[in-house]
C-alpha cells in the first residue's frame, strides 16, 4: 500500500467537530490484529443456587462482600473509561441476588420470619458485615 494511509470517520470527545476525518499513516487498513493478540479474561460462569446451599452464612456473606466490590471496581473501570465487559454487571447482580435467596431459604427452613429476618439483615449492614 502507498503511503497516503486510511481515513476513517472518528468520533471522539477530545475532537471538536463530531465525525471529524482524519488520515491514520500506519499503513494497516484495521487494528484486528492487535485485538486479537491481547489476552482474553475468563468468562464467569452463572451462579447456581446449588454451589451456595452447602456454605455457611459468614461464607455467604464474605461471598456477597467480594461481589460487591468487583462491582464497584467494574463501576470504576467503566467510568475511566477502560476496557470492561458488560455482561459481568449482570452476572454479578445476578450472583448476589441467588446467595441472598439461598440465605432466606436457610432462614425460613430455621422458622425465622420475614420481619426478624429484615431485623438480621440491619444489623449485618449496620455492623458493616457486608457492603
Amino acid at each position: 500500500m502507498n503511503n497516503r494511509g486510511v481515513v476513517r470517520n472518528v468520533r471522539t470527545p477530545a475532537k471538536a467537530a463530531v465525525g471529524q476525518r482524519f488520515v491514520c499513516m500506519s499503513g494497516a487498513e484495521d487494528s484486528k490484529d492487535e485485538e486479537e493478540d491481547a489476552p482474553k479474561e475468563p468468562s464467569m460462569p452463572i451462579a447456581k443456587a446449588s454451589e451456595f446451599r452447602g456454605m455457611s452464612r459468614e461464607d455467604m456473606l464474605e461471598e456477597i462482600a467480594k461481589c460487591k466490590n468487583a462491582l464497584f471496581d467494574l463501576r470504576m473501570k467503566q467510568s475511566t473509561r477502560q476496557e470492561v465487559k458488560n455482561d459481568q454487571f449482570k452476572k454479578l447482580r445476578k450472583k448476589v441476588a441467588v446467595i441472598r435467596t439461598v440465605m432466606r431459604e436457610q432462614e425460613l427452613a430455621q422458622g425465622i420470619s420475614k420481619r426478624d429476618s429484615r431485623k438480621i439483615k440491619y444489623w449485618e449492614r449496620k455492623n458493616n458485615m457486608y457492603v
